[in-house]
């Protein structure tokens, strides 16, 4: 997915299964909310396609705020509850869905989505709610444009994503150092090289001394030659 010149995401692929629950993760801008609205249909992908199996109802609930009305934390997840629990859809597309929850509202959603049967992709910066909920962890990263798969809950992720760091900055550090040794033999070779010619001019220069006679040597055979 492109925006103007700004490039979102491009080749990501992944699937989800009934009753799992996915937490979607990255930094902001990454494309995480762009994401859920392309499952959704609301915005259409530049290429590719959401394939739904046949009875997949999809549901894509926005960033839950309090209404004018001045509903508490556990009011508001009460009433988003009972909107989802109505809706029949079967794959839930959460965006920060503990937004102005209380610890009332959080048990609630927590315990709605943990015992469902249905599938959820949650967007959220609440992490130990992620940690409570989720089973595996999608990253969008913004650099490669493309995702991460890890399996488990949002800490179980920390840990995989800081130990691939961790693999990634040694694949670096190898290759510099590989680098690093590939230019020392590069000088090697090439003062290597430097040397033989230098030897080989060196060696044209004496023969050349040998073979030629000196000027005085001339000047004796002319001598020679007139008496």
């Amino acid at each position: 997915k492109q925006f103007d010149e700004y490039e979102v995401f491009r080749d990501i692929s992944f699937s989800i299964s009934r009753g799992e629950k996915v937490g979607l993760v990255g930094p902001n801008g990454s494309g995480k909310s762009t994401l859920l609205k392309i499952i959704s249909g609301i915005i259409k992908a530049d290429s590719g396609t959401v394939i739904p199996s046949q009875d997949t109802k999809i549901g894509y609930l926005p960033q839950i705020h309090q209404d004018r009305y001045g509903l508490s934390g556990g009011e508001i997840a009460k009433k988003a509850i009972s909107g989802m629990t109505s809706s029949g859809y079967n794959l839930f597309l959460l965006d920060e869905p503990t937004n102005d929850l209380d610890k009332t509202g959080l048990d609630h959603l927590e315990n709605f989505v943990s015992r469902s049967n249905n599938a959820f992709i949650i967007i959220s910066h609440d992490r130990a709610f992620l940690d409570k909920v989720v089973t595996r962890i999608i990253e969008i990263d913004p650099v490669k444009k493309t995702l991460h798969q890890y399996t488990g809950n949002y800490s179980d992720y920390v840990r995989q994503r800081e130990k691939d760091i961790r693999h990634e900055w040694k694949q670096y550090e190898d290759k510099i150092e590989n680098s690093k040794k590939m230019q020392e033999e590069v000088e090697q070779r090439v003062s290597w090289v430097k040397k033989i010619e230098k030897k080989r001019k060196d060696k044209k220069k004496v023969s050349s001394r040998i073979t030629e006679k000196p000027p005085s040597s001339l000047l004796r055979d002319k001598e020679g030659d007139a008496g």
